[in-house]
């Protein structure tokens, strides 16, 4: 269960410390009753034996606050650690967070020290900052959040072919500078499907990203070989930063792997004229350059 009011520590000597997340600088939030102010926020992925769990610590020093979300694995185990992991990190960017990692030796030890320190004030207050579990509106919340968010994410495991939709009104996909292409996968051979519940017919697969109008999208397509048509896929649940970008990517392999493509990566050259050259072969592709106004 999530909870505020867990008495144990959750820093022992047998506890390591698998990722550190820290906000950026102090962001202007209000929790339970308390007013607003500037607060500041780490995250925590912490490991004990065989048992993981998620600290979230916010708190100030003028004036004096501190809350302690714990989230174990236990309670999500239904769904990945990872999709748990990234679930805590969105809710808490919703309050204005920016929410960075920390990479460095010394600034992780810096953060364990600062965290240990947090510890002893939150079992040394009478409260420990928190309220009985389960009353806590904000711990509710949480709970509530990061439930729907997994429900999804063990929705998604299932297949995944589920994961992606046809966009009935896209025939190719367009790109206004070769650059723009970040990467693309094809099938080596062809396979023969009866997509869309048609006839039968022998179909390559694609699978890319690109650059469109400031932002990365993610493609799967299916060409079909009798029709010479394509039918372009679009991720449901479109990937928000770089983490689910990589795994909706793999997910998208995974799907033309299920229909029986092997799939191959295409060496993008840096030379743009080549790079031109080699993305006229790809049927799926189709350059369109940005309109200019006079």
């Amino acid at each position: 269960m999530l909870s505020l009011a867990d008495p144990a520590p959750f820093l022992t000597p047998r506890t390591r410390t698998e990722a550190v997340y820290h906000s950026r600088r102090p962001q202007q939030v209000a929790l339970d009753d308390f007013p607003s102010h500037p607060c500041h926020l780490v995250i925590h992925v912490l490991r004990t034996g065989s048992r993981r769990e998620i600290v979230t610590a916010i708190f100030s020093d003028a004036p004096s606050f501190l809350r302690i979300f714990r989230t174990p694995e236990v309670r999500f185990k239904t769904t990945s650690f990872q999709a748990l992991r990234q679930a805590v990190i969105s809710f808490w960017g919703e309050f204005g967070f920016e929410i960075l990692p920390i990479k460095g030796a010394d600034d992780v030890t810096k953060c364990q020290n600062k965290l240990l320190k947090l510890q002893e004030r939150w079992l040394g207050d009478e409260t420990g900052g928190a309220t009985q579990e389960g009353s806590d509106p904000l711990s509710l919340r949480l709970e509530q959040a990061l439930t729907v968010e997994l429900v999804e994410e063990d929705n998604d495991n299932v297949s995944p072919a589920e994961q992606f939709v046809i966009d009935p009104a896209r025939k190719y996909i367009t790109y206004a500078d070769p650059i723009d292409l970040l990467r693309l996968h094809y099938s080596h051979s062809v396979v023969t499907l009866n997509p869309q519940g048609g006839e039968k017919q022998e179909c390559r697969a694609f699978v890319c990203a690109l650059r469109q109008q400031g932002k990365v999208r993610l493609y799967a397509a299916l060409y079909l070989l009798r029709d010479q048509r394509s039918l372009i896929y679009l991720p449901k649940r479109p990937p928000t930063n770089m983490e689910t970008f990589l795994a909706r990517y793999e997910t998208a392999l995974k799907f033309m792997d299920v229909c029986g493509f092997v799939m191959d990566e295409l060496r993008l050259s840096r030379d743009p004229r080549e790079r031109s050259n080699l993305l006229k072969n790809v049927v799926i592709l189709k350059h369109q350059r940005p309109e200019v106004n006079v």
